[in-house]
């Protein structure tokens, strides 16, 4: 006999391949008619008419014979339901997470707020991510974020605009260190003002400040005081800024960069049942220290196997 949280993952999944179109007490009372036996639950769906499921389940007919030649249903119960690793962000707790949901209803909730969000769009997800140096052909990791993110390729020196894709995944190596330094063309980067390495503080609260300013003011009015202004040569031109995000120079900063929309319910969304156990739970590693990895031609890996964060704790399907 199958235990309660197996019953419960049976019962999400039936649910999920069905679209949602049979809540949790009908679908509980389906499988209590087939004895909790899967394969039988679904049969009793496909092969009976919908009006001997109608006795058990409170669907309409219509609804049954609908699902029964539905061809999104036949084929998530031939091939599985098909699913997507996809980055969540909720600005209101600045909590960020990997979740795997399925490719047909993409929602998952903040563990802090319960809260349900859409994902983040993939052309706006950050993280550890994947360079490929046009210059010389290396690939290799580091922090950033998509379509934004300059960084510099650690085999040729070539700067690599934006990343390939961002990398989901567990980062277990948290207590190394390296003379590697990250080198970005963001704000603040730690490769051109040094940040002392400290141990991020999971439980920070945001002060609400985000302080880029590593100058005072009278600093920069010392080093003005003997230039010449002659005319700019780039017209109206504007060097374009992003915010560097290696874990140094985000310290004590907001872990959101981009929030996730919050996510209206048409009521056919059904809480995961898809293993989660190679998804990083959040952006922010417990170590502000991680190596940067130099990739195929560096000697030190491919950026493919790094991740991003700790598992263990972020959203919920």
């Amino acid at each position: 006999m199958a235990s309660e949280e197996e019953k419960e993952i049976m019962v999400r999944e039936f649910r999920e391949i069905f679209h949602g179109r049979f809540d949790a007490k009908d679908a509980r009372r389906i499988f209590e008619h087939c004895n909790w036996d899967k394969n039988a639950a679904f049969n009793f769906v496909l092969q009976n008419e919908p009006r001997k499921v109608r006795q058990i389940a409170s669907v309409s007919e219509d609804i049954i014979s609908h699902l029964k030649t539905d061809p999104e249903v036949i084929e998530a119960l031939q091939d599985g339901v098909k699913s997507a690793v996809r980055q969540f962000a909720c600005e209101q707790c600045d909590n960020v997470w990997w979740w795997r949901v399925p490719i047909r209803k993409q929602v998952s909730k903040c563990r802090k707020c319960k809260q349900k969000y859409d994902p983040i769009p993939k052309e706006n997800e950050w993280g550890w991510a994947t360079f490929d140096c046009t210059n010389c052909g290396n690939r290799f990791s580091a922090h950033g974020e998509m379509n934004v993110t300059i960084c510099q390729c650690y085999n040729c020196g070539h700067k690599v605009r934006f990343p390939t894709c961002i990398i989901h995944g567990r980062f277990n190596k948290r207590n190394r260190r390296s003379d590697l330094g990250h080198s970005c063309e963001g704000e603040g980067c730690t490769s051109r003002h040094h940040v002392p390495i400290h141990e991020v503080d999971e439980d920070r609260v945001y002060d609400g400040e985000e302080d880029d300013k590593l100058y005072a003011a009278a600093g920069i009015a010392t080093g003005l005081k003997n230039v010449k202004i002659g005319p700019n040569q780039g017209g109206n031109k504007k060097q374009q800024k992003f915010k560097c995000l290696s874990p140094e120079s985000r310290m004590n900063k907001k872990r959101v960069i981009h929030p996730s929309q919050r996510h209206h319910s048409t009521g056919s969304t059904v809480g995961t049942f898809l293993p989660q156990d190679d998804i990083a739970s959040t952006y922010v590693p417990s170590l502000a220290s991680i190596r940067e990895d130099r990739g195929q031609l560096g000697g030190r890996g491919r950026g493919g196997n790094r991740g991003n964060g700790r598992g263990g704790k972020g959203g919920t399907g």
